[in-house]
């Protein structure tokens, strides 16, 4: 009886769909954008200043924007900021554009680098309770 019950899960194609949803979940994130994404993110760590084109500033906006419910929500809190920063340095005309996301200062509340390193660093951290406890 249960092999009968595989069969025809196989058939109509949900013996997979746990499998199927967790891939799909982590296409997202394993995407070159992505990755491209978080590394520039980190390197603005060092070096606030902007010497970014704005056809790659906004490929960074439209990365942000795929976010949605890729993230838990605390990681999209956190690049909710990044993308704040972006537009306003896409849109200043200024010389001199520098990043404000990535500075530390006890005054205010920037990204939180550390959110984004235990979710790439610990997949098991339960982030749904870090998101309930701001």
């Amino acid at each position: 009886m249960y092999s009968f019950l595989l069969q025809v899960q196989f058939v109509d194609g949900s013996l997979y769909e746990k499998e199927v949803a967790h891939l799909k979940g982590k296409t997202f994130k394993n995407s070159t954008e992505f990755l491209q994404l978080v590394a520039w993110v980190f390197a603005k760590r060092s070096k606030s200043e902007c010497k970014t084109s704005n056809q790659v500033l906004n490929r960074y906006i439209e990365t942000i924007k795929r976010i949605d419910d890729n993230l838990p929500l605390k990681l999209r809190e956190e690049f909710d900021k990044v993308l704040f920063d972006l537009m306003k340095v896409r849109n200043d005309d200024s010389s001199y554009r520098s990043f404000s996301f990535c500075k530390h200062s006890f005054t205010n509340k920037n990204f939180d680098y550390q959110v984004l390193e235990d979710y790439l660093l610990n997949p098991t951290i339960d982030y749904i309770g870090l998101a309930k406890n701001k």
